[in-house]
């Protein structure tokens, strides 16, 4: 898996410092170990200090960085840093061209997600960090961008990037953490893997794992679950399907099977 792990300095990042998340608002990326403690250190220095505590979150397309934002814009409303749940999304190149004084009240107390980051220009750096310290601690900023293009990111002034002191990193995910992500998929819809349903998921992947890029991986795994869950009820109408012991639906060998 590839980690950013270069760009987390001791200055940037505190590895020693956690703080609790719920499990409930990050369902399938909780099951992945790394991410769940980057974000748990990421969340520990936010509520440390939430002016300088904003995010750069990086990873390729369809890794899930803006569920990963939007999540943790969840969290920081719960732990009450921002007072609403509200969450702002908008390109870079759009963000250039926003009149921020303007749009101050409206940002307040929420979260601003901005994607491709790296095409900000220093003129709208400087206007997003000035309304950063202005509102002290009511605005949580994502910056949005990918493993090509953050360097661009860390091309920013200090004065400037003292203010993103918090780096999420996408999983470029393995085999092992997408069966993880597929297992808890399928309990968020109410389902569970039989020991040869989980075995035919793992064929699955094997055979098909090279030759899928990795900006499909995750949209991959979700449509053999979804196809899977589709499968096990045309299979479960005019039966019954029974719960296993904690209460889940069965996915078993056939359902997955069925799909190739």
């Amino acid at each position: 898996m590839k980690w950013l792990g270069v760009l987390l300095t001791p200055s940037m990042y505190d590895a020693s410092a956690t703080e609790d998340i719920d499990e409930k608002i990050f369902r399938n990326y909780y099951e992945i170990p790394a991410l769940r403690s980057n974000i748990r250190c990421a969340v520990a220095a936010l509520v440390k200090n939430p002016v300088t505590g904003n995010f750069i979150i990086c990873g390729n397309a369809k890794s899930g960085r803006t569920t990963i934002a939007k999540m943790i814009g969840k969290v920081a409303c719960a732990k009450d840093i921002v007072d609403s749940g509200r969450i702002a999304r908008i390109d870079a190149e759009k963000f250039n061209d926003v009149d921020l004084e303007h749009k101050q009240s409206k940002l307040a107390d929420g979260c601003l997600i901005i994607q491709r980051a790296h095409l900000l220009t220093p003129a709208a750096m400087t206007s997003l960090v000035t309304l950063i310290i202005h509102l002290n601690g009511r605005l949580v900023v994502f910056l949005e961008t990918d493993y090509d293009n953050i360097a661009a990111l860390y091309m920013m002034t200090p004065e400037v990037r003292k203010y993103f002191t918090n780096v999420v990193s996408m999983p470029q995910y393995s085999k092992e953490e997408l069966i993880g992500f597929a297992k808890s998929y399928a309990a968020y819809k109410n389902f569970s893997f039989s020991e040869s349903g989980l075995f035919a998921m793992n064929e699955m992947l094997d055979t098909s794992f090279d030759r899928i890029p990795q900006d499909k991986r995750i949209p991959f795994v979700l449509t053999a679950v979804e196809k899977a869950i589709k499968a096990a009820n045309e299979r479960s109408v005019g039966g019954f399907m029974r719960p296993n012991t904690d209460g889940f639906n069965v996915l078993e060998m056939q359902d997955v099977e069925k799909q190739y």
